[in-house]
């Protein structure tokens, strides 16, 4: 037995562009869903079936750092670099009510280079018109301090767009969640014993995005989306797969038995066949393995032998019987049996 817990850690793809690798979330949850209509008919409306339709696969996660790569991606936009932003400065007034800033102001909007220049223990707004770093505010006297505030380019800070058509980002979600034994007769239970991996090769941005400032609070950065189908060709197509991974396992450790495709044949003399070997495995589908991880003998080589690939080749007319075992796990064996004529 095990069990799930903790916050999955998640990567996020565009294409095979890595641009967000989390694991700060606060909490990390994916939904499957599939609508059934019942199938009734006769006398009392009795239920013969269910018809199963509009399957969904969705994925939520909140961060408690701020990911702009999230909003980006969520609101359709591209992040590029270098954007104007707010400074805030303390100048101390020369002769005139003269002043210099250290950045350098820039346009606001259609107004112009305008800045807004507030004395030190007020709260009145002064408008001031910058010439290059320069500004003189009006009615200032030489000595005195005041706050200016200004947009300067930013060269290396990080802009997204949010557009009036928002159309969220196509992305490929990775999570991995760490699993643990819940067995209660093991003695290690608890402990970190695997992972679950789930991959959604095409997760579908939901566009809405939240960010809720408080005083005391740390905002949150949300993301959710659903997946669209993937990979239709010759089936149904999927929307995620769900990849259970035990630290120290091999592929034999729950292999309850073997089979050979076809496993009661005829060959001629000097006729060959290889044998096709699966794993049967207690609730999955049988797994056909390589040669390389067998050991085959033949229990009468007068009759037919048994290479270590697997070559089965008939010697003289009657009936062999070829044994088959895992390597590594001898205990776990099965039989094929080949009439020579």
């Amino acid at each position: 037995m095990f069990f799930l817990a903790q916050v999955a850690n998640v990567d996020l793809f565009v294409q095979n562009q890595l641009f967000s690798s989390s694991k700060t979330l606060l909490d990390s949850s994916i939904t499957i869903g599939v609508t059934a209509d019942d199938v009734r008919a006769g006398q009392g409306g009795k239920l013969y079936a269910q018809n199963f339709h509009s399957s969904s696969f969705g994925l939520k996660l909140s961060d408690q750092m701020f990911k702009i790569d999230y909003i980006a991606k969520n609101v359709g936009s591209d992040i590029t670099i270098g954007g104007d932003a707010i400074t805030n400065e303390s100048v101390t007034l020369t002769a005139g009510g003269a002043g210099t800033v250290l950045g350098t102001p820039v346009a606001f909007d259609s107004y112009g280079i305008i800045g807004w220049a507030t004395k030190n223990g007020s709260e009145t707004n002064v408008a001031i018109t910058f010439s290059g770093s320069g500004f003189t505010v009006p009615g200032g006297v030489s000595g005195e301090t005041y706050c200016i505030k200004y947009f300067e380019n930013d060269a290396a800070g990080k802009l997204v767009t949010v557009s009036a058509n928002i159309v969220p980002k196509v992305v490929r979600a990775v999570l991995t969640a760490n699993l643990f034994n819940g067995d209660p007769n093991d003695i290690t239970a608890s402990t970190k014993v695997g992972k679950v991996t789930i991959e959604i090769p095409r997760l579908q941005l939901s566009g809405a995005q939240e960010l809720n400032m408080s005083m005391t609070g740390v905002s949150q950065t949300d993301m959710s989306g659903v997946a669209l189908v993937a990979d239709e060709n010759c089936s149904d197509g999927y929307y995620a797969t769900i990849l259970q991974t035990l630290f120290n396992a091999n592929w034999y450790d729950d292999v309850t038995n073997l089979a050979v495709d076809d496993a009661d044949f005829a060959l001629g003399v000097a006729g060959t066949r290889t044998l096709n070997v699966y794993a049967i495995y207690p609730n999955a589908v049988p797994l056909l393995k390589a040669n390389t991880n067998f050991t085959f003998t033949s229990d009468t080589p007068a009759k037919a032998t048994v290479s270590s690939a697997g070559l089965v080749t008939g010697v003289a007319a009657g009936t062999a019987t070829i044994r088959i075992k895992i390597t590594a796990k001898p205990a776990i064996e099965c039989v094929a049996y080949v009439t020579v004529s």
